[in-house]
């Protein structure tokens, strides 16, 4: 069965604004530098906030996919 490893949950522990703008930010970054990086985000207001921010700010760079566009690609590979 395909499968991927999940790299981090910047909201977990709740964190939103500037903060979890900034976790997406350290994601994007180490996507740049390992090729990709998963990440999940539970669906509350406070984070749909903080994706459409950095999404503005252009997401430094990363593609937002559904986690099974990446496993179909991992699969393939």
């Amino acid at each position: 069965m395909p499968q991927t490893e999940i790299a981090r949950v910047p909201d977990q522990d709740k964190a939103a604004g500037a903060a979890l703008v900034r976790m997406l930010d350290r994601a994007a970054f180490d996507a740049g530098q390992k090729g990709r990086t998963v990440i999940a985000l539970h669906n509350r207001p406070e984070t749909l906030t903080a994706l459409a921010e950095f999404l503005q700010k252009g997401a430094g760079g990363a593609v937002i996919a559904p986690l099974t566009a990446v496993i179909a690609d991992e699969a393939a590979n």
